[in-house]
């Protein structure tokens, strides 16, 4: 993860935390939350911020996060849809569709619930 890098390379520069964020430039407190993994994805400003004081790129943290984020099943699955002849469109237009049948499941037992209470007030 992230966070368990950036507090290896700071620990191997002989940082504090302290020090750490007094020279880069961020909360000290942000910082301990990314290294304690509370922020799994830091944005992209505070990357840029750290990166130069731990001697390397901000790509070397987001490529570690990808790392970690990356799972080998999607392969799989987006080969079987390339298969079928799956397009993107119709792949974003499923997702959609499915997103919303779980919101309106999500929804049903509230408005279930509304109606009943309705019928006892009238």
């Amino acid at each position: 993860m992230i966070g368990n890098t950036m507090k290896e390379m700071r620990i191997n520069k002989g940082l504090s935390l302290t020090e750490l964020a007094e020279i880069a430039g961020v909360e000290e407190s942000c910082l301990r939350s990314v290294e304690e993994n509370h922020i799994l994805y830091p944005s992209f400003e505070f990357l840029y911020q750290i990166s130069p004081v731990l001697g390397v790129s901000a790509d070397t943290f987001i490529f570690e996060g990808a790392k970690h984020t990356y799972d080998t099943h999607w392969d799989s699955i987006i080969m079987k849809a390339l298969d079928q002849g799956l397009s993107t469109d119709e792949y974003l237009t499923l997702l959609k569709f499915t997103r919303k049948q779980e919101t309106n499941k999500l929804q049903r037992p509230i408005s279930h619930k509304l109606n009943k209470t309705a019928k006892k007030i009238i």
